[in-house]
């Protein structure tokens, strides 16, 4: 009975024992941050993972536009013509990413002229730089570069435009505030448009898992940053054209209107998950990021525990199938199980949900490869066993047919009824009984210790008979075996 019981949880027993192996190693490799950097560049290619709005427009401060123009930095007269292109073709809002920290003593003119038509506007929300230190949760700025005052009082908002990028150096996501060395907080550039655009206003309220700014709630993860959804596609109108008024009329009537530099020479170009070669404009990075907020198509990484709960489930699946079925029906369950994991990482993603692309998948061949190991080298012991037990009795083709098919044998063994296993073990034993006798198999004896003085005797039809001397009863071999005087 306990040899049954053993048999019977032997391969669910190895099966869990695995899982719990490479769960094990999955969760220590995941706390080392093993494969981190590979994870964030599987991830990287979901994106785009959603639309844009439509009513996000940027005005991009290209090369073109700076070689109409004149080199760089502009006039301030110039930034105050566009501003007032804008306004007048009915744009909602307008984002400067663009800094104005400092006076312009070589034309203070050209500042006058940019605060009067922000003042004009009365809808311009311009962007600070920052200074972060440590690593506080939210993120704390020592140092702030705010606009002029004589610009400030008439903007609509300010927000700082800094991003957080990844040890990879690729911008996936930015703060939505920042504590300031007061300890007030400073909202980011694209949270402040979002605001604005959604009529949201009040106290900001940071709570563990998103920040609060009235009904506008914003999801966030790590040191409260909010991961940027990035889509491609926004319409973008060069600086140039606005300048000169050739675009359609209506272009930015009730549009948010982000402007910025996209030149290469003007180095605001960041590494993100949709261009980490030639990299992308920071303006088009808080377009992405004021586009999350509009549509509300945040995305978050899974936590660690359901990612271990995936790779579980997978190894046992795949060692389950790896015991119990053949090796090439076994390979193609798995196949199909990994292509099923990775369609729901796609349909998961498309829910804002970041699935691991790493250790799942590196479960399933884990999980494989020992499962198959282990029903390799357990199948050879018991063929090993079979031959030595058996092949004493049955021919070597009997033997092999055996083990090349057990399934076949147990079945009859175990579809018989009592009575029927009773007569096939009397016939089995009977025919070894009789191979014996017959000389058709060696007779079984247990050999005996060195120099013991007993001897398993031989059977009679074994013994070594005098030629000259005739048995004095006829031999139990048989009469076949019977000589005459």
């Amino acid at each position: 009975m306990a040899r049954s019981r053993h048999s019977v949880w032997f391969k669910p027993l190895i099966a869990v024992t695995i899982a719990v192996a490479i769960t094990f190693g999955s969760w220590f490799a995941m706390s080392s941050n093993l494969f981190f950097r590979t994870q964030l560049r599987f991830s990287d290619s979901l994106f785009p993972g959603t639309g844009i709005d439509t009513r996000v427009v940027v005005v991009a401060i290209d090369d073109e536009s700076i070689a109409l123009v004149g080199r760089w930095p502009w006039n301030r007269s110039v930034h105050a013509d566009l501003i007032d292109v804008m306004a007048a073709d009915g744009a909602r809002l307008i984002g400067y990413d663009v800094t104005f920290a400092s006076a312009n003593t070589a034309d203070p003119a050209g500042d006058e002229a940019l605060a009067a038509s922000i003042a004009a506007a009365g809808n311009v929300v311009m962007g600070q730089s920052t200074i972060f230190t440590g690593s506080a949760d939210p993120p704390r700025a020592s140092q702030v570069f705010p606009p002029l005052d004589i610009f400030a009082e008439g903007l609509a908002g300010v927000g700082h435009v800094n991003t957080f990028p990844d040890t990879d150096g690729v911008v996936r996501a930015l703060p939505p505030i920042v504590e300031g060395p007061t300890g007030e907080y400073i909202p980011s550039f694209s949270f402040t448009l979002a605001q604005l655009a959604l009529g949201q206003s009040g106290p900001v309220t940071v709570r563990p898992e998103s920040v609060q700014v009235g009904g506008l709630n914003v999801r966030t993860a790590g040191p409260h940053l909010l991961e940027i959804n990035f889509a491609s596609g926004f319409p973008t109108i060069p600086a140039v054209d606005v300048l000169n008024r050739d675009f359609a009329p209506g272009t930015f009537d009730g549009r948010i209107v982000l402007v910025g530099a996209t030149a290469l020479g003007l180095g605001d170009l960041v590494a993100t998950p949709i261009d980490k070669s030639n990299r992308q404009p920071g303006v088009e990075v808080h377009a992405n990021a004021l586009n999350t907020m509009l549509t509300g198509n945040y995305i978050a990484t899974e936590p660690m525990i359901a990612t271990l709960v995936w790779v579980f489930l997978i190894s046992i699946l795949v060692a389950f199938a790896t015991l119990y079925f053949r090796p090439w029906l076994s390979f193609i369950g798995a196949v199909l199980l990994l292509v099923g994991y990775f369609a729901l990482v796609f349909q998961r993603f498309d829910s804002g949900t970041v699935m691991n692309m790493v250790y799942p998948p590196l479960a399933l061949p884990g999980a494989f490869v020992i499962a198959l190991g282990v029903r390799y080298f357990t199948e050879v012991r018991e063929r090993k066993y079979v031959t030595n037990v058996f092949g004493r009795y049955l021919a070597k083709d009997v033997v092999d047919e055996v083990l090349t098919s057990p399934e076949g044998a147990v079945a009859t063994l175990s579809g018989a009824s009592k009575r029927e296993r009773r007569g096939l073990v009397w016939g089995f034993s009977r025919s070894i009984f009789m191979g014996s006798i017959f000389g058709q198999f060696p007779a079984v004896r247990r050999p005996a210790r060195r120099g013991s003085r007993h001897r398993v005797p031989r059977t009679p039809c074994l013994r070594r008979r005098s030629r000259s001397r005739p048995p004095r009863r006829p031999s139990r071999c048989g009469p076949h075996r019977q000589r005459g005087r």
